[in-house]
This record gives structure tokens, sequence and C-alpha cells, in this order.
């Protein structure tokens, strides 16, 4: 057996190993669970966007060869089957064609989003993460279909397990897209990028702008650019995060940790840019990164061990209760 051979295959088997099937039925959850409510919550703009003038149509991706807007009630069909399917994955029914009819809506809402000259990519991560939960649906179904367990494992035995390549192909997207932020910021600014000149001239611009055409700007930026000293720690830990992002999906004792970072990381923007990562800082995004069922089995162990716990016994004090000649009669103290 040849050295790259035995490379190889380590790499397989570290790319296929087992993880706990409850795991992976959290992880789908989450992530769905969220593009339901970002389909809920993008529907009023969906609707505007089907109003607007064809002169204004600019598709992209799958809608390029489209030379015109497809049909409002188009747009109204495909939303109502992209939330029924969501639902359907929730509630356990179908869960199969339901994941893969999800997937495939969701990308095309999302480019419909984008095809009116105005590139919104607040729900890309969330698209690409469903287009590997319905690829994994079709190629092993039991590794994101199967249903959470209804008790947890006892302590020291081995849950039920799947193969894990969902869950690190999940964490491999998401890390990709942070990687590639830092990858740009490099290659347009160079490393005088960490000097912090250049972020905060675009915190800046992007505030100004938005006072400028009466949009939110954030409370806290004329205070912060005052002040020149911290941009340059701000510059490089921007770029510890995304170009770090790799090593979260190598190194497991970092994900915690890069999770967490990358949260705070998107709580500064809110603060500095008032720009909304909704899927980031929901937690979803990084959900496959995570041990989920740890805290799920702890809460249900300790509801299993309050239900078995016999309830609480009387203790009768000496002396308790009075003695007496009854509730209406007078009460001798004890003796």
């Amino acid at each position: 057996m040849t050295v790259p051979y035995r490379m190889v295959r380590r790499a397989v088997d570290r790319w296929l190993a087992p993880v706990p099937a409850d795991r992976t039925a959290l992880v789908r959850t989450v992530i769905v669970a969220y593009a339901l409510l970002f389909l809920i919550g993008r529907s009023a703009y969906l609707w505007q966007a089907a109003g607007l003038p064809v002169s204004q149509w600019r598709p992209v991706g799958l809608l390029g060869p489209l030379g015109v807007p497809p049909p409002a009630w188009t747009i109204a069909a495909l939303w109502a089957g992209c939330v029924g399917a969501a639902g359907a994955v929730l509630a356990g029914r179908r869960r199969r064609g339901a994941m893969v009819a999800l997937a495939a809506g969701f990308l095309l809402l999302e480019t419909y989003d984008t095809s009116w000259g105005q590139l919104f990519h607040t729900g890309h991560l969330v698209a690409l993460h469903l287009l590997v939960l319905a690829g994994a649906a079709l190629l092993d179904p039991l590794a994101v279909t199967g249903r959470a367990s209804a008790t947890p494992p006892p302590p020291g035995e081995i849950p039920p397990m799947v193969s894990g390549w969902p869950l690190r192909l999940l964490s491999v997207v998401t890390a990709l897209t942070y990687l590639l932020a830092g990858v740009a910021k490099l290659r347009l600014g160079g490393w005088d990028w960490l000097d912090g000149a250049a972020l905060r001239n675009q915190v800046a611009y992007d505030n100004i702008r938005k006072e400028l055409v009466g949009s939110v700007s954030s409370p806290f930026a004329g205070s912060v650019l005052a002040q020149t000293w911290w941009w340059g720690p701000i510059a490089l830990a921007t770029l510890v995060v995304e170009l770090g992002a790799p090593v979260a999906v190598l190194w497991r004792p970092a994900r915690r940790w890069w999770a967490a970072a990358a949260w705070a990381f998107h709580v500064g923007i809110v603060a500095l840019m008032a720009i909304v990562f909704a899927y980031p800082l929901s937690g979803a995004a990084y959900a496959s990164l995570l041990e989920l069922e740890r805290p799920l089995w702890w809460w249900r162990r300790r509801r299993i061990a309050l239900a078995a716990s016999p309830p609480a016994r009387r203790v009768d004090r000496p002396g308790w209760p009075p003695r007496g000649d009854g509730p209406k009669g007078p009460i001798a103290s004890p003796r």
C-alpha cells in the first residue's frame, strides 16, 4: 500500500466518518425552519418585484435565458410550493421529495430575487445549504431524512449513527463563503488592507450613502469613525475570521470558537453598518459545525430523571399538626 493511497484512504474515511443521527436531524430541522421563515419574511418583496417594469429585468443564473420576467402567478405558485415543501420536511412527510422540491424552488426564488438589477446575497448561503441537503437526500437518504430519536442514548452507549459527509459538506460550503470574502479583500486591497483605512472608508461611505437616500444607518458610526486607532485591529480580526474559516472545518476544537467569532463579526457589521445577515446571526449557518444533539440529550435525560423520581414524601415534625378539638374548637399546644 503506497503512501498516497493511505493518505487518500484516510481522508475518505474521515470524510465518511459517522455522526449521531440526532445531529443530522437537528441540523436539517434548523436549516429548513430558517428557510421557511425566510420565505415568509421575503414574500412582500417578491410581490413588489413582480410589479416592477419589464425594463428593470436583468435575468441571471437559471433565469438568464428569459427575456421577460415570469408571470406573477408563477412566482406566487413557486413560493407556495416552497412553503409547503418546507412544512412537509419539518412534519416528516415525504421528506426526501419535499427536500429536493424545497431546494430547487428556493434556488429559483433567489435567482428571481437578484434578477432585477440589485444583488441580494442574504439568502445565497441558505440556498447552497438546501442544495447540499437535497443532494444528500438523493444519494444517501438515511443521512438526512431520519428522525431525531425520542429518547437519548444511555450514558456510555453509542447512539444511532449515520454517515457524516452531508454535515461536513455543509461546513465546507460555509467556510468557503468566508474564505472567498477574505481572499477578495486581499486581492483588491492587498496587505495594505490591514492598516484599517480601507475598512474605515467603506463604513463611512456606506453610512453616508444610507443617510442621503433616507435609509437606516448606524447610530454608532459617527463616534466610531472618529477613532482611527482601532480600525487596524478590526481589519486584522476580520481577516482572521474569514481566512481562518477552513481551520474550523479541519480542526474540531476550533469549531465552537470560530462560530462564536464569526457570529460576533456579524454583530459588529450590524453595529457599524446596520447590515443584517440574518442567517449567520440566527446561528443556523453554523449548525453543521456544532454538536447540537448534546444539549438536546441533556434536556431529555433531565426530563426522564424528573419523571422517574418518586414524589416528595411528607415528613411530620414533632408536635405538628397541632392537636385540639378540631378546626372549630380550641387548639391545645403539644406536650
